[in-house]
């Protein structure tokens, strides 16, 4: 991987790891950043977005490219206007995210859609 995806001070910062030179940086969606999570294979990184950026369910969790574009916006478990992803994780083989309401789901890392989940509340 040559892009190395980062958090800063709740933006996303995206450097070129060979050189160090920034690519990218900021909010997206003008919503603060909450987590990074690299996805090496796909040179992108899933993020983690401030859920009080959006009205109604937050689709919250995003997938972007090295250039800070958007690739996919991950589906929510629910459609309850309270409903967004309070966290993320992936392994190296599997996508998982925690939503308010009390799913943990698989992603597709591809195309962010819900593989299984389950609710654990």
């Amino acid at each position: 991987m040559s892009t190395r995806f980062t958090l800063f001070n709740r933006q996303l910062v995206i450097t070129n790891a060979t050189t160090g030179e920034t690519q990218w940086a900021g909010r997206i969606n003008d919503a603060k950043v909450e987590a990074v999570v690299a996805l090496e294979d796909l040179d992108a990184a899933v993020v983690l977005l401030d859920p009080e950026a959006f009205d109604g369910p937050a689709r919250n969790l995003v997938c972007v490219n090295p250039s800070g574009q958007l690739r996919w916006r991950a589906s929510l478990p629910t459609s309850q206007r309270t409903d967004a992803y309070v966290d993320v994780d992936y392994d190296g083989r599997v996508l998982t995210a925690n939503s308010w309401s009390g799913y943990q789901v698989v992603l597709d890392v591809a195309f962010g859609s819900i593989v299984d989940k389950i609710f654990t509340k």
